[in-house]
């Protein structure tokens, strides 16, 4: 054991043996120079006595010289001897003062860790804690998002649905659309072609009430005949007047001829009334059966209809166009959705992760608070200290399983790991 040379620690854990090395050695040396003293004092009553032989002088100073010699030797060994036993009490004072601070050291120290199994255990339990509590917030993130992918996936079967409901309405509409242009296109067609047969049917009729007309004139005609047949039948009658007796046939012929240029005449005008008539009612009928400008005037009114109707097919194309676009671009959107939803249905994993790692501080504080406490139990005993096995922290390497907590394990001791294992661990699946 190595003694410290620092004063105050030496006076204050062997002051007392050093204090009685000393005052044992100061009376040692009193006591041999007492006896040196006494020896010499005898040794000169010895030479006064004999103070006429030179020899016994001599041998008086020879002997006093080793008698002192002796005494100075036997006082070097005491000396010697006592230092040593000296340096023996201050070692055994200072490793019975050192006992005492490593007893008293040894209590603070297990009244200062004494707490350290009971953090641990309270660390233990706040990390089960914050597991627990990130299972139960991933689990619920978990059947959020189950809800959400619910959602996504009955939205989609609904849009498709809607699709092909569009496409066939869209298929359905523009074929009615079509159809009713071609239904206009053909009555504006069918309007024209009448309005062109109704203008040659009034052409046609048109020349009957001119030659009707003509018929009037013939009317007129026989009219005028008729008159000028009467003015010689009056003629005739004055003539046979005149022969009297001889011209009484001629008269008779006259009259007749008379009566026939009246009733020519009459049925002249008859007729010239009936044509008349029917000249008056087929201009009334045909006029309001055969308007050249009313069947234009529908005939152009169609037209225009059938071109707003082709405008309404377009826009109503360009419609299902925009509604086919807005659906496919809705059916990506929908798709991006359940993409992102399964992405993040796997980024929950991290709950596993963050509960792996704790579980793993959760072991370590284990082992701390094991060791711990066995040191507290053993510190009274340093054979039982020395048989307590270290803190190992390859069996903490082993218990690894995730490449990142490899990497801060090499990080923080520095030490590669030479056998990795990871290739052969399975992978983590939470679902």
């Amino acid at each position: 054991m190595t003694i410290s040379n620092k004063k105050p620690l030496r006076i204050h854990l062997g002051d007392r043996f050093v204090v009685l090395t000393r005052l044992q050695l100061i009376w040692q040396g009193i006591v041999f120079f007492c006896l040196l003293k006494s020896v010499e004092f005898v040794l000169e009553a010895f030479v006064l006595v004999n103070s006429q032989s030179y020899f016994v002088i001599l041998g008086a100073e020879i002997l006093s010289g080793i008698v002192t010699g002796v005494m100075i030797l036997l006082l070097f060994y005491r000396f010697k001897s006592m230092k040593i036993n000296r340096r023996n009490l201050i070692i055994e004072g200072h490793e019975l003062a050192c006992d005492r601070s490593q007893c008293r050291m040894g209590q603070a120290i297990n009244e200062k860790i004494s707490k350290i199994p009971t953090v641990c255990q309270l660390l233990a339990a706040h990390t089960d804690g914050i597991s627990q509590e990130t299972e139960k917030a991933a689990e619920d993130i978990v059947h959020n998002i189950a809800d959400i992918e619910n959602a996504v996936v009955q939205l989609s079967q609904n849009v498709k649905t809607a699709f092909a409901e569009s496409a066939e309405i869209r298929r359905s509409g523009t074929s009615t659309v079509s159809s009713i242009s071609e239904s206009l296109v053909n009555m504006s067609h069918y309007i024209r072609s009448r309005a062109t047969e109704a203008a040659q049917q009034k052409n046609k009729i048109m020349t009957i009430i001119n030659e009707a007309a003509s018929l009037s004139k013939l009317t007129s005609l026989v009219k005028s005949i008729s008159s000028q047949t009467n003015l010689l039948a009056i003629n005739a009658a004055v003539e046979a007047a005149r022969a009297g007796s001889h011209g009484r046939g001629f008269a008779v012929v006259s009259e007749e001829v008379r009566k026939l240029s009246t009733d020519s005449e009459k049925a002249a005008i008859e007729i010239e009334d009936r044509i008349n008539d029917l000249m008056t009612s087929i201009e009334t009928n045909m006029s309001s059966l055969v308007d050249e400008k009313e069947s234009k005037k529908s005939a152009e009114g169609l037209t225009q209809f059938a071109n707003e109707v082709k405008g309404i097919s377009g826009l109503y194309s360009r419609t299902e166009s925009l509604n086919s676009q807005m659906l496919e671009a809705l059916e990506k959107d929908l798709e991006l959705i359940t993409f992102s939803v399964m992405n993040a249905m796997g980024g929950v994993q991290f709950q596993d992760i963050t509960r792996q790692r704790l579980e793993q501080i959760r072991n370590g504080l284990d082992t701390i608070s094991q060791q711990v406490s066995v040191t507290i139990d053993k510190s009274h005993d340093p054979e039982a200290l020395e048989e307590i096995a270290a803190l190992n922290i390859e069996l903490i390497q082993k218990e690894y399983c995730m490449e990142s907590q490899r990497d801060i394990h090499s990080s923080v001791t520095g030490i590669d790991e030479e056998n990795n294992n990871s290739d052969m661990l399975p992978q983590i699946e939470l679902f």
